[in-house]
C-alpha cells in the first residue's frame, strides 16, 4: 500500500489541496450558509401534528465510495440520533 493511501485511510491525516480529489476551494463554492437542516427543534411531532417526544440531536456521516476499482470500496451512510 502506498504511503499516502495508508496515511489517508488509517491515520486520518488530511491531504494537501494539490493532491486532493476535492480541493478546499471547490468545497467552499458548494457551501451555502443559508441552509438550515433543523433550527433548534426541541419536540418531535407525528403525522397528526401531536407531540411524540423529545427530538434530540441528529448527526449524519457519509463516506462516498471513490476508487478506480469497482470492488475497492463501498459507500457508507449513517444517521445517529442522540436523545437529551
Amino acid at each position: 500500500m502506498p504511503a499516502i493511501q495508508f496515511a489517508r485511510e488509517y491515520l486520518c491525516e488530511p491531504i494537501h489541496d494539490l493532491s486532493s480529489m476535492f480541493p478546499n476551494d471547490i468545497l467552499e463554492q458548494a457551501r451555502d450558509d443559508t441552509l438550515i437542516l433543523l433550527d433548534k427543534a426541541e419536540m418531535e411531532y407525528d403525522e397528526d401534528g401531536e407531540t411524540a417526544g423529545i427530538f434530540g440531536q441528529h448527526f449524519v456521516g457519509w463516506d462516498p465510495a471513490i476508487a478506480s476499482d469497482k470492488k475497492a470500496d463501498y459507500t457508507a451512510m449513517l444517521t445517529l440520533r442522540i436523545l437529551p
